[in-house]
């Protein structure tokens, strides 16, 4: 049997448009057998990051500390003291995370130990109202945790943007230099080749000289 509780929606910055959680009311699979739970699914996440959340939501909020157990893959808060939930008594939550492509889907069972059962709706209204509350606001949680893991990965891009930016300035400096080294190499280069014009003229001059030594020398071997 499978009874649509509650839909709630809360905006993550990774899309422009509003993400929708959705809580039904399931009969599932657990470690002590097949009872009555709360299913919440959440949009494109990862089974880890809300089981590391959820461990947190139930100490934070609630001063229950949820342990994971890897035989029965179940977080387990024994002898909670969540009054809304256990009017007076404690109660047990058992919960699984389990990744469903990219989403996440989180089971809840209430068990009410004065009662000996779990928490359903047709039962318990007002309590079943009450752990909708709860993975209300864990919806919202598990969003604000998002935004500020995006937000996070945001800065490390803008942190990457500034290195980058350094690096393209630090070869600019580079580019200018060269340019300069190759300016001040092009004016020497100028020079020499002024000098070099000049030197060429001097040599054509000595030659000029050199040949009238030559005629010179000529004239007196034809004189002997």
């Amino acid at each position: 049997m499978k009874f649509k509780l509650l839909t709630f929606v809360f905006a993550l910055i990774t899309t422009p448009f509003f993400v929708q959680a959705q809580i039904d009311e399931q009969s599932r699979s657990m470690s002590f057998g097949t009872h009555n739970a709360l299913v919440l699914e959440l949009p494109r996440n990862s089974d880890k990051l809300v089981g590391k959340i959820w461990e947190n939501y139930m100490k934070s909020f609630y001063d229950t500390k949820s342990k994971y157990n890897r035989k029965t893959n179940e977080w387990a808060a024994m002898e909670a003291d969540i009054v809304a939930l256990g009017k007076g008594d404690d109660v047990d939550l058992f919960t699984t995370i389990e990744q469903r492509g990219k989403n996440v889907e989180l089971a809840l069972w209430v068990y009410l130990k004065n009662e000996d059962t779990y928490v359903s709706s047709d039962r318990h209204p007002d309590r079943t109202v009450e752990a909708e509350k709860i993975l209300m606001r864990f919806g919202l949680e598990v969003a604000r945790e998002t935004i500020k893991i995006e937000l996070k990965d945001e800065e490390k891009r803008l942190s990457q943007m500034g290195h980058d930016l350094k690096k393209l300035k630090n070869a600019n400096d580079r580019y200018r230099k060269d340019i300069e080294k190759a300016q001040l190499a092009i004016r020497k280069a100028e020079e020499n080749i002024t000098k070099n014009q000049g030197e060429q003229e001097d040599m054509l001059k000595q030659m000029d000289v050199q040949r009238e030594v030559i005629e010179m020398v000529q004239r007196k071997i034809k004189d002997l």
